[in-house]
């Protein structure tokens, strides 16, 4: 009855305790029976017969009531928190084979002494290895039932209950405590798992030229027939495959000692070649290669409820792929049912096909859909192939519309997360593609979703994406997508009469400009670069582009996290995106980060992020400990408005979080810091930037604050920084200067300026630095130039005043300095408002709506809420454009605003959902945001003709010259005068009111 029993005993006194350490594997190589383990009922006896680690494993072979006791001695401490984030937590791992499903149990108790303090029952309803993992607390699936026993736990016993014959469990591999992420848990298989039977009765039936397609599919989906390779090549290839098995002992009767992506990627090679062989005879021998190791990795558990769990995700990609283009291999084997079974369970593709709930997942795009779409192609019949091929089509395209954000914004982790969300739009895209020329085109409506992703990716990118959007992975080397582009052009052609989308082909070939002359991109042309201002709400994100350059700024906020960071990726990135502002201008045309002057892995002082207020503190304060960091805060009043989709505004309600972070080692007695708080905003007007801050506070921090204008890498390309028109380079010595009482005018050495007010203190350093890289991993020495405006220790209300100058032309910075054509308005807590003469353009951010106006001179009364307004003049029509910032994430119900006007304007034709009244004199507009969509309204009619009697200020254009009047606005247009009293539309004179 015993299969290759070296010893047999009934029963074993127990010894003392084998010296090896309780968190390693007990692998039973030694022949002999572990001297601590003893049976009541039953025998033990060693086997080589079903092992899963060395060479051999436990038998015990039982009746009714036979026990098998593993005196392991005192577990220890059962409590353990360690490993990424913590989560790993003592365990048990116990993997057991049972050779047939029945009745009965194994009762698994774990004992302090002759005391039971918890259990487990492992009923016989899986045959085959399975893996248990229990952990000892945390998340815990044992039955406890004297849990202040657990720290005295010596002993496991195992009990065969309810059995109505005798038989056998096998035993390998056994840890009785080790720290295990608690995510690897595994509970005893209570009921066989079979995957649903769908009924397709009611559902159209697919005719000849549905299965034509289903052909063409397959075709899309597999590796094309090669006859040009020859048998004497075919076989070189079969003996080194047959090598490999031999070497590596991938065949029945070995242990799996490698992790399973070796084995799939071994796999799914000769499945490759199986696609590619044209010699029937050599094709078998591919597939009966294929078939030794397959076969041996499910005997050892790679099936439903085994012991290699659910492979899936990023392990599971090429054993789906190698399992489906061997379907028709598999069926004549006779194993495919088990493996496509195997595949459903370990993709949950029911719940992902046929359920209703389709949540957002970039890893669903980048490594599921493709995965879901193969197991559908997999199945034998091709009548039930076809629909669910048809049902993961109209999935997929659902899929698409509910997780992509109607801002573009790909959320993973539960923010905007460019890595993930490239690698998902890149993965899906092709998925789309293979589908469409297969014709199984997803809904347009899928496909637009995923345009509007990758559409929006090209707007906060130039070659790379913005380093701020980096999440955990800071190098500043994340590319855009660029094939992703041509693939869902691709994908579009059955709705485009067989032509690519000409929107995506465009934004492909500007990336791609030496694609251009092939001929399939015939009748296409290169988009031009993006210009304008935008912003993506749910990323707390604006992006303001001229020519080839971007200026994008970030915030976070309750919806958006500013990053993510472990211990060892992102370490030191705690103030990423909390109020960012990077400039990427070089190279030309498709800029980069590196290019731009952030070296992150080069001596980057990861506490002076340009734009952003931060504390001046060493790295490893700032540092993250062992878990997932992902800063928000509780504001809502963040995000952006675009003006006319030209100009914009942007705001940060900061309220962070590291004043504790810099002092957690404070003393326990010492008085707890205040929160960093700050009110951030930037206003975009063509190539120039200002950048306000206000109400800057905190307490009981012995660091620093400052807000930092830029941080620049030095190269020979790129080595000098102008002050004052004074020019400076690298130097022996560190060169550290001050500027503390005029106007300062600094040149970044990427020919970025930065006008400062005479208000603020001006800081700047010229020399090498030290830093750590952002992985943690090691330390970096780079030669920079920054300069930031000091705020210094406990700041009150402390604020800045400065414009950037992106890439100005010649003699521009000077003549800014000369003039400063802006003007601030009102800079407090009620509100930040300024005034940019070039454009005739105010722009307001309302932090308090009962900020008093009155005084500002602008045309902007009132707001029924928080919210962001900018009012622009021109010759012929008053333009104003406004929106609540707050994202809103979870609304499902638009939120009413409303601004006021001074003067009754009128307009030809109001956007949609918007309207307007006129009162007491004054101009009522409403409008209903969702998700801080802009509202922009032109006020076509022309402005009356009033009397001036007093100029306050006065700037010249080379087109305009136009006049600032308390109250009121004069144009001079040619050789009259025209007076703009804000808002009075009749035509003709009127007296002030």
């Amino acid at each position: 009855m015993f299969h290759s029993a070296l010893k047999v005993l009934p029963f074993l006194i127990p010894l003392s305790l084998s010296a090896q350490s309780l968190d390693e594997p007990v692998s039973f190589e030694k022949d002999q029976i572990p001297p601590n383990y003893f049976t009541k009922g039953g025998s033990l006896s060693l086997t080589k017969d079903h092992i899963q680690d060395g060479s051999q494993a436990l038998r015990w072979d039982f009746t009714e009531g036979a026990t098998l006791t593993l005196n392991t001695g005192a577990l220890g401490n059962i409590n353990v928190y360690t490993g990424y984030g913590n989560y790993s937590r003592s365990a048990l791992t116990l993997p057991v084979y049972l050779p047939e499903t029945g009745q009965g149990k194994l009762l698994v108790e774990i004992r302090a002494g002759e005391e039971t303090a918890g259990l487990i029952e492992v009923p016989f309803s899986h045959a085959g290895w399975q893996k248990l993992v229990y952990h000892y607390s945390w998340h815990s699936k044992i039955q406890w039932t004297k849990p202040k026993l657990r720290d005295k736990l010596d002993n496991i016993r195992i009990t065969a209950k309810d059995v109505e014959k005798p038989g056998y469990a096998i035993f390998d591999k056994i840890i009785y405590n080790k720290p295990l992420d608690f995510r690897a848990g595994r509970n005893a298989i209570t009921e066989i798992w079979l995957p649903e039977k769908h009924d397709f009765s009611g559902a159209a039936q697919p005719n000849a030229q549905d299965l034509l397609k289903l052909d063409q599919l397959s075709k899309e989906l597999l590796p094309a027939p090669n006859p040009k390779v020859s048998r004497q090549q075919w076989e070189q290839i079969i003996a080194r495959y047959q090598k490999t098995i031999q070497d590596k002992k991938w065949q029945m009767g070995n242990p799996i000692d490698q992790g399973l992506a070796n084995y799939f990627g071994f796999l799914n090679s000769i499945a490759n070649d199986w696609c590619r062989c044209a010699d029937p005879e050599m094709k078998a021998k591919l597939a009966k290669t294929f078939h030794t190791t397959h076969d041996w990795l499910q005997e050892q558990g790679l099936v439903v409820n085994g012991a290699c769990g659910k492979a899936n995700n990023y392990v599971g990609r090429l054993y789906v792929d190698a399992a489906t283009k061997m379907r028709d291999a598999l069926k004549e084997h006779g194993n495919v049912d088990i493996t496509l079974n195997y595949l459903k369970w370990a993709y949950h593709y029911d719940d992902q096909v046929f359920g209703e709930n389709h949540h957002e997942s970039m890893d669903y795009f980048h490594n599921e859909a493709l995965r879901l779409l193969r197991i559908a192609n997999m199945h034998a019949d091709p009548v039930e192939r076809y629909h669910h091929v048809e049902t993961f089509r109209d999935v997929l395209g659902k899929q698409l519309q509910t997780s992509i954000k109607p801002d573009g914004s790909i959320f993973h982790h539960g923010f905007h997360y460019f890595a993930y969300g490239s690698m998902g739009m890149n993965s899906v895209s092709g998925t789309l593609a293979l589908m469409s020329q297969a014709g199984f085109a997803v809904a347009e409506e899928g496909l637009d979703m995923a345009k509007l992703a990758v559409m929006k990716m090209r707007w906060y990118s130039g070659s790379t994406t913005l380093w701020s959007l980096s999440g955990r992975n800071p190098a500043g080397t994340q590319r855009v997508p660029v094939g992703a582009f041509l693939n869902l052009a691709k994908a579009y052609a059955p709705y485009r009469e067989g032509k690519w989308d000409s929107e995506l082909t465009a934004a492909y070939l500007r990336f791609q400009p030496d694609q251009a002359e092939k001929p399939e991109f015939q009748g296409y042309q290169a988009e031009t670069s993006p210009n304008g201002f935008d912003t993506m709400p749910y990323a707390a994100l604006g992006m303001h582009r001229r020519q080839d350059w971007l200026a994008g700024v970030k915030g976070y906020s309750k919806y958006a996290a500013s990053g993510e960071s472990y211990a060892n990726a992102n370490r030191h990135g705690y103030y990423l995106s909390m109020g960012q502002l990077e400039l990427l201008t070089h190279p030309d045309k498709l800029p980069t980060v590196l290019g731009s002057g952030t070296r992150p892995n080069e001596g980057y002082d990861w506490c002076a992020i340009e734009g952003a207020t931060t504390f001046h503190s060493p790295l490893d304060k700032i540092a993250n400990g062992n878990g997932t960091r992902m800063p928000r805060s509780q504001e809502t009043f963040v995000g952006g408005l675009s003006h006319d989709q030209r100009n914009g505004v942007f705001v940060l309600t900061q309220n962070s979080a590291a004043s504790g972070l810099v002092m957690r080692d404070r003393a326990k007695d010492s008085p707890k810091p205040e929160p960093f708080k700050a009110l951030k905003s930037w206003f975009f007007f063509d190539n120039r930037i200002i950048c306000l801050g206000s109400n800057i506070s905190t307490k009981h921090v012995r660091y620093p604050a400052r807000t930092n204008l830029f941080q620049k890498f030095l190269t020979d390309e790129f080595s000098t920084t102008i002050v004052n028109g004074e020019k400076f380079t690298l130097a022996d010595s560190v060169i550290a200067k001050d500027y503390t009482e005029e106007i300062t005018t600094l040149t970044d050495p990427y020919g970025n300026s930065y006008i400062t007010s005479k208000e603020d203190q001006v800081h700047l350093r010229i020399g090498k630095q030290s830093s750590r890289d952002g992985s943690d991993k090691k330390d970096t020495k780079g030669n920079y130039a920054t300069a930031w405006i000091e705020h210094g220790i406990d700041p009150q209300d402390a604020g800045y005043q400065y414009a950037v100058l992106v890439q100005p032309k010649e003699g521009e910075t000077e003549a800014f300095a000369k003039s400063l054509p802006y003007k601030v308005l009102k800079k407090d807590a009620e509100a930040h408002i300024v005034l940019d003469k070039t454009s005739k353009s105010i722009g307001h951010v309302i932090f308090n709506t009962s900020a008093d106006l009155t005084q500002i001179k602008t045309p902007l009364v009132s707001t029924s809420i928080p919210a962001l307004v900018m009012t622009e003049n021109t010759e012929k029509e008053l333009i104003v454009s406004f929106t609540n910032p707050d994202a809103r994430t979870d609304a499902s119900e638009p939120l009413p605003t409303t601004i006021t006007l001074k003067g009754e304007h009128l307009c030809d034709q109001l956007p949609e959902g918007v309207s307007t009244e006129l009162k007491d004199g004054n101009t009522l507009i409403t409008a209903s945001f969702l998700h801080s969509e802009p509202v922009t309204i032109h006020f076509t009619k022309p402005l009356p003709l009033v009397e001036a009697t007093e100029i306050e200020e006065s700037h010249t254009t080379s087109t305009v010259n136009y006049f600032i009047i308390p109250g009121e606005y004069v144009a001079m247009v040619g050789g009259g005068i025209a007076l703009l009293l804000i808002g009075v539309m009749a035509v003709g004179k009127r007296s002030k009111r």
